[in-house]
């Protein structure tokens, strides 16, 4: 069997963090040009960091190594990576409701609010990234330039970049360099 052992999951944190990096100063210089790919973008660093907070768990549990079919299960599915990295904002800044479509949701509990933020980014991300057909509205098909996303690529960026810190925080407690 596959696997990834303890050793490795200090680098997985480093790699995974620095990529996040990237996607994060390039969704900053596209935000005016081009603002469907940098919402895309930081949404795919906030996955990324998301990454980054599940290993440093995983080094926190003492978890000897993780295996392929965990690692495909756990670590590859993109709302799992938003997820951890949305439960990670709502303790550090203790957002207990957001607005979405008019709407005001809260929170029940930890991580009902960073579920439905997971949700809306991940329908934020399929606006800014995919050509789709436009069954309801009758527009046909359509690319990520012809809709708009539904927050501000400053949003998304703002919120990376929070992420970012807070991962940065934690590898400062454990001593990993990034």
């Amino acid at each position: 069997m596959l696997y990834i052992r303890r050793l490795e999951y200090e680098e997985g944190v480093q790699k995974a963090y620095h990529n996040a990096v990237d996607f994060l100063e390039s969704a900053e210089i596209l935000k005016n040009q081009k603002p469907n790919a940098s919402t895309a973008l930081a949404i795919h660093a906030r996955e990324e960091l998301g990454k980054a907070i599940k290993l440093i768990d995983e080094i926190n549990r003492g978890t000897d190594k993780i295996t392929e079919d965990r690692w495909n299960e756990k670590y590859s599915e993109h709302k799992s990576k938003l997820r951890a990295a949305n439960i990670e904002l709502q303790r550090k800044i203790g957002y207990k409701s957001f607005e979405r479509d008019g709407k005001k949701w809260k929170t029940q509990g930890e991580g009902d609010v960073a579920n439905d933020f997971t949700d809306y980014d991940l329908e934020n991300k399929e606006r800014s990234y995919y050509v789709d057909y436009d069954f309801e509205g009758g527009k046909g098909w359509n690319t990520p330039l012809e809709r708009d996303t539904l927050a501000s690529p400053d949003v998304f960026i703002s919120i990376a970049s929070t992420v970012k810190i807070i991962v940065e925080e934690k590898c400062i407690q454990m001593g990993i360099m990034l």
